[in-house]
């Protein structure tokens, strides 16, 4: 769905925006419980669009902006509804849209939430955000009330079991980010001028990697407990980040005693610290734990159970950081890089596999279509776009190297066929790679399953749909089922009877 409303910033868009989201007999949250055989991306223009109340986002859809030009969602004073985006309403009785750990196939990138018209004293939210695996947030501005006493928040989460954010900036606020979620990949956040940047109310283990906290009263508050005092957050690991004029950089709640004992931990490793009065407070006594300084880093400092090589012993100190390979860093940091959009590239640039003869309709056989094309494009450079659809192989696909491919509301590659159920003799849906490549791999936005009975990817050592093949195939690496591929691709590997 491409959005052309008036978006002059004057006239009220909602209503266009949301009828563009519901359009299609989309899965309602009244109609359909966490399923939906109709994704969607819904394209905004550059231009700024008034919103009078909640955009209310459905399942399996994509709000994505122009990433030349961001558009700007821009709230009224009198906003109702509970966040600018809300990602998933609340439902009579308190229960949360679609159930938040069963929210998957979403994402939004290239906004700027704008929340200055509210007035400060009022509760804001820039987005709403409980959800699961294969979403994302990427490369969205928030702008929000500087004024003491501001009620306002950029993002808040609740519930769930995510996920991956990056390169989201925001200024002003009580909170930058409210984050509630069984765990999260997030890199590249930004603050400036918030009361607090990241307000943790539990989790059972996030990673926060690049995080720039300036001018705050505090970075990191995860002092957090229940009305028992047991901990409810489990751990954070934070590195190679910054902090600048910032009062209180950690705010902890873990002791000896906390319960659960592992509740509460703390790795930080590679910070920097300018201007900052306390690195480390325990929040229920308001006690220094590490002094901050005028410039200073912090190379490792652990609070929890540590293991050097035998344990548990409880620490709350420095300790020896651990070695970095040097294939893994740059600049004294892990390597990481944003996920493309190749918003520069051209359309003569980009390859669809459906312009080049692919059905994806979830019957034809696509296996000489898809790799035809896919070779094509890797030979000359150029971007494969999946387009939406299910596309069935029925022998190994191959990624070679150099290759770069992006899916339009996650399409699908599904395996079937006897070739893939000899259980002796696995074999993976897709082979990224050969042995001896060296060259990059760029690949998000998809999903890798199977279709009817395989006995291979789940038997037998526990083969898996996706092979990689380590031979210096740089910046490809995988992590697991419902993560991310090297911090730039968002890929789904699931199993459908």
């Amino acid at each position: 769905m491409w959005l052309t409303q008036s978006r002059d910033g004057i006239h009220d868009d909602t209503a266009a925006i949301q009828s563009a989201i519901d359009d299609g007999n989309r899965c309602n949250t009244l109609l359909c419980s966490s399923s939906s055989t109709t994704n969607a991306v819904v394209y905004f223009p550059a231009g700024t669009y008034k919103v009078s109340s909640s955009i209310i986002l459905l399942y399996a859809t994509n709000l994505i902006g122009d990433p030349l030009n961001p558009p700007t969602l821009q709230a009224t004073a009198g906003l109702s509804g509970f966040g600018v985006i809300d990602g998933a309403q609340y439902q009579p009785g308190g229960i949360l849209a679609y159930g938040a750990t069963n929210i998957f196939w979403r994402q939004i990138r290239n906004f700027i939430i704008d929340m200055t018209a509210i007035p400060p004293e009022t509760s804001a939210t820039g987005i709403h955000w409980p959800t699961a695996q294969a979403t994302s947030l990427e490369n969205i501005v928030f702008l929000m009330d500087k004024h003491k006493g501001t009620q306002h928040q950029g993002l808040f989460i609740e519930q769930g079991s995510g996920g991956f954010m990056s390169n989201l900036q925001f200024y002003g606020g009580k909170y930058g980010a409210v984050f509630g979620n069984q765990q999260f990949t997030v890199r590249n956040l930004r603050f400036y001028d918030a009361v607090t940047a990241i307000s943790q109310i539990w989790n059972w283990g996030w990673t926060y990697q690049e995080i720039y906290v300036q001018n705050c009263t505090v970075g990191l508050d995860m002092a957090t407990r229940d009305e028992g005092q047991k901990e409810v957050v489990g751990s954070a690991v934070f590195f190679d980040s910054f902090f600048t004029d910032v009062q209180i950089a950690f705010n902890i709640s873990k002791s000896s005693n906390s319960e659960p004992s592992t509740g509460g931990s703390l790795a930080i490793e590679n910070v920097q610290l300018t201007d900052v009065d306390t690195a480390i407070q325990y929040g229920p006594t308001r006690r220094t734990l590490l002094a901050g300084a005028t410039s200073k880093v912090i190379q490792s400092w652990v609070t929890g159970n540590v293991y050097r090589p035998h344990g548990p012993n409880k620490l709350a100190t420095t300790q020896t950081p651990f070695s970095r390979p040097v294939e893994l860093t740059l600049n004294n940091r892990f390597y990481s890089r944003a996920k493309p959009t190749y918003s520069v590239y051209r359309v003569s640039d980009i390859a669809s596999v459906r312009a080049g003869g692919a059905k994806g309709d979830g019957k034809s056989d696509d296996t000489a279509v898809l790799q035809s094309v896919i070779n094509a494009a890797a030979a000359a450079n150029k971007v494969v776009f999946f387009d939406a659809g299910t596309y069935i192989v029925t022998s190994t696909l191959l990624i070679p190297k150099n290759s770069k491919i992006i899916g339009e509301a996650y399409p699908v590659i599904m395996s079937s066929g006897s070739y893939f159920n000899d259980v002796d003799s696995p074999k993976p849906v897709v082979q990224v790679g050969k042995p001896g490549d060296v060259g990059i791999v760029e690949w998000s936005d998809m999903i890798v399953s199977t279709h009817g009975a395989q006995v291979s990817p789940f038997q037998k050592n526990f083969s898996i749909l996706l092979k990689v093949i380590r031979s210096h195939l740089l910046h490809f690496m995988v992590l697991a089922l419902y993560r991310y591929i090297a911090g730039i691709c968002h890929i789904l590997i699931s199993y459908r009877q």
